[in-house]
């Protein structure tokens, strides 16, 4: 709401709020920045705070998202003195910044409110705070240099930036987040891109609806934020303890072991394995005076087995088979071929043992109650984790049986994983599958043959789920590396009375009760004393009067050339598509070219290979035309033409190395240097036979020196040395053929061409 002249704003107290939102840094209509000196010096210079520490905390984000309305907020905590009640009552307008409901942008450029807060923090130190508010990013009329300024500028003058989203923190926001950054980080000049630019980020999540996924606040933040920013596919080098439930429960057996008495046969079955009910119910029916057996050849198998009772206590006979054992100790005699007789006489026989054997006979064949115990948390522990592994069955990463063994070890799928990331790669694994419990048997394996086929494929099933596509990953670190510290909060959403009524003022009536409430958490939380951040700048607390210079450093950056141009996504795609044509149609024309007058092949005439140059470049105008690219044909054109001058720069180059094939051109420069010599030579001659030797000897000196000029050529050509050398005396060459033999040798030919044609002329004989 713009505040009215007549009416100035109160906080919800009543009690005047002192100050007025002023503008810092504007944009004009070429997209320029332009800071008012004046207004921030009225701000930071003034006597009470020009020598405090500041503290500055922006609010930043997209157009449109509540920005100002929410620092009005931090003014009406600010303006109360951080009390309990700051929210106030429910009739209080919201008053400060100028905010209004709608869809066009409200704020442009930078404003700081004109009064600062003067706060104690714990230590005793006083510190002024600062708000800042920001435009908001991707509105019609702003272009992404625009953004990027304006986001940075407020990023690199804050010591908390709040970046302000709605709904959610998607992908898009972090790509924004990484370009903005960066474009701050370019203009620190005294910044070593290892230590850390910025200080303070704040993920504030408006109308976040899902608070069954994360709970509103920072905690639900925090847990949202680690999500977001996860750098997957790094194996970080980290303890991992995890201690299983065979482990824990071991003291609890041990100690049980000691006290356990097995007082009658009756009492160890109930020690049995779940897994032999036969076993057991036919040692219950031992005890029993009468039972109805049935044909179970699983029973009279199980009878077989326990014969050891009877042969640990008789270890002189020479035969354990039941029939003697019956008829000898029994005095009896049965059909050994009728089961039901045959178990019959099993339950006589061991009840007579019974009464003869002592509990120290029986022991011997009990199972111990350490194996019991874990005989039964294997079949806990298993129900309990199997279904979490039934991936890695499907997957085929191992089968039923090797998934019920990880299972029964208490075992499940995340916990491979964090036995995986955390220990030396697979052999973190290796040694959890083999380490032996107290039983001496392996927690879940020692074959090799499964651990071999197991393992890796438990690696590879990890590694790929983990993947993240490296522009993601760089996405996240960067951020990570801007910030020394990144907090987030979630707040609700304020109701659709806020969002729809046009009236709306900004009374605490209108606004739900779970905004509010996560307002006195939020406000506090960055503005309570014992939580303010004052400002650093290269580890260097900075004051409001130091604020002013690095204020006006910084908007001379963005205002001069230095700093490359900011682009959209699109157009980034678009220029570095129409390069990538521009370079396979320049590799194309190379060799076509190379075809024509490469390294192996012979001179070519200057008039033929001017020809089969306009060939090429046609052909490869033609395949930039073709290739498919982003931005249309205009924007396409100016790279056709960088396209045409580098081909053309190329053709220089061919053209010199096919002159260099030419014997003639090759021999250009010893024949002219020697064909000076001799008209020296001769000039000097004529000029000493009339008595001229001083004339004479300054052709023999000329002579001279163009001697000297052939051997170091000769010597350059052979050695490969002194190469500058070399091209100054083709110069030499170059200019005395162009300006004196060339046009001399064209005139001799021409006067032969003549005398020729004369000759001819004059031999022909006349007709009558």
């Amino acid at each position: 709401m713009n505040t009215s002249e007549n009416h100035p704003p109160v906080s919800a107290r009543g009690v005047t709020l002192v100050g007025e939102p002023i503008q810092i840094v504007s944009v004009k209509d070429d997209h320029t920045f332009e800071l008012d000196e004046e207004k921030l010096d009225t701000v930071l210079l003034r006597q009470e705070i020009q020598g405090k520490k500041a503290v500055v905390v922006s609010v930043a984000g997209a157009f449109r998202k509540g920005k100002s309305f929410l620092l009005d907020f931090f003014l009406r905590y600010l303006n109360a003195d951080c009390s309990p009640d700051w929210l106030g009552d429910d009739e209080s307008p919201l008053e400060g910044f100028s905010w209004r409901g709608g869809s066009e942008r409200e704020t442009t450029g930078i404003l700081l409110w004109s009064e600062p807060f003067c706060f104690t923090l714990p230590n005793g130190e006083e510190v002024a705070v600062l708000l800042m508010d920001t435009q908001g990013a991707f509105d019609s009329e702003s272009t992404v240099r625009d953004c990027a300024t304006v986001f940075a500028l407020s990023t690199m003058i804050s010591s908390v930036q709040v970046y302000n989203l709605s709904q959610n923190i998607q992908e898009d926001d972090l790509q924004h987040l990484q370009l903005f950054t960066e474009y701050g980080r370019l203009a620190l000049e005294a910044n070593d891109n290892e230590s850390k630019p910025f200080q303070v980020l704040e993920f504030l999540v408006r109308d976040w609806s899902y608070p069954y996924d994360a709970a509103y606040g920072e905690a639900g933040g925090s847990q949202m934020l680690e999500k977001r920013l996860k750098v997957l596919g790094q194996h970080e080098q980290k303890s991992v303890k995890i201690q299983f439930s065979q482990d824990i429960a071991l003291e609890e057996t041990q100690e049980a072991e000691t006290r356990m008495e097995i007082i009658h046969p009756n009492l160890g079955v109930a020690l049995l394995p779940d897994s032999s009910p036969n076993f057991r119910a036919l040692v219950q029916s031992c005890t029993a005076n009468d039972n109805d057996w049935s044909d179970d050849g699983g029973a009279e198998n199980e009878c077989h087995k326990h014969e050891g009772l009877i042969s640990h206590k008789s270890s002189w006979r020479s035969t354990y088979k039941q029939e003697s054992l019956v008829s000898d100790i029994l005095n009896i005699t049965y059909n050994a071929h009728d089961a039901a007789g045959d178990v019959r006489a099993l339950s006589k026989l061991l009840q007579h043992a019974v009464s003869t054997l002592t509990m120290k006979d029986f022991s011997v064949f009990f199972f111990s109650p350490k194996a019991v115990f874990y005989n039964n948390l294997n079949s806990r522990e298993k129900a309990k984790n199997i279904s979490s592994l039934k991936v890695a069955v499907s997957s085929g990463i191992c089968k039923m049986a090797t998934a019920e063994n990880i299972a029964g070890s208490g075992l499940n799928l995340d916990q491979l994983k964090k036995i995986y990331v955390g220990d030396p790669w697979e052999d973190g694994l290796l040694n959890t599958f083999t380490m032996k419990n107290s039983l001496g048997q392996p927690r879940v394996t020692n074959t090799k043959r499964i651990l071999e086929s197991v393992i890796p494929k438990l690696a590879d099933y990890f590694n790929n789920r983990n993947k993240q596509h490296p522009e993601l990953q760089q996405i996240r670190k960067h951020i990570k590396s801007c910030f020394s510290k990144i907090g987030c909060f979630l707040m609700p959403h304020p109701g659709l009375r806020v969002a729809t009524n046009p009236h709306f003022d900004g009374r605490l009536k209108d606004i739900e009760t779970d905004f509010k409430e996560q307002l006195k958490v939020l406000v506090p939380q960055l503005l309570a004393p014992e939580n303010l951040i004052v400002k650093e700048i290269n580890g260097c607390r900075i004051t409001c009067r130091d604020l002013v210079e690095y204020f006006k450093a910084y908007i001379r950056i963005y205002q001069g050339e230095e700093l490359p141009e900011p682009k959209s996504m699109l157009q980034a795609t678009a220029e570095a598509n129409n390069l990538a044509a521009v370079s396979t149609a320049r590799s194309q024309y190379v060799r076509d070219m190379e075809e024509v007058c490469g390294g192996d092949k012979a001179y070519i005439h200057p008039t033929e290979l001017d020809k089969e140059h306009q060939r090429c470049l046609r052909q490869a105008l033609d395949t930039f035309k073709s290739a498919r690219k982003m931005g249309g044909p205009e924007f396409s054109s100016g790279y056709a033409e960088q396209l045409t001058n580098e081909i053309y720069d190329q053709f220089e180059n061919f053209q010199k190395h096919n002159e260099s094939k030419n014997i003639f051109s090759a021999a250009r420069t010893p024949a002219v240097l020697f064909t000076v010599m001799i008209v020296a030579y001769m000039t000097s001659g004529v000029f000493s036979v009339i008595g001229l030797e001083s004339i004479a000897n300054v052709f023999n000196f000329t002579m001279i020196i163009f001697l000297m000029f052939l051997i170091s050529w000769f010597y350059i050509q052979y050695s490969g040395e002194y190469r500058t050398l070399a091209i100054q005396i083709d110069q030499i060459a170059t200019v005395i053929w162009d300006q004196a033999l060339a046009p001399l040798y064209a005139q001799l030919m021409q006067q032969g061409a003549q005398l020729a044609v004369r000759q001819a002329t004059q031999s022909r004989p006349k007709r009558d």
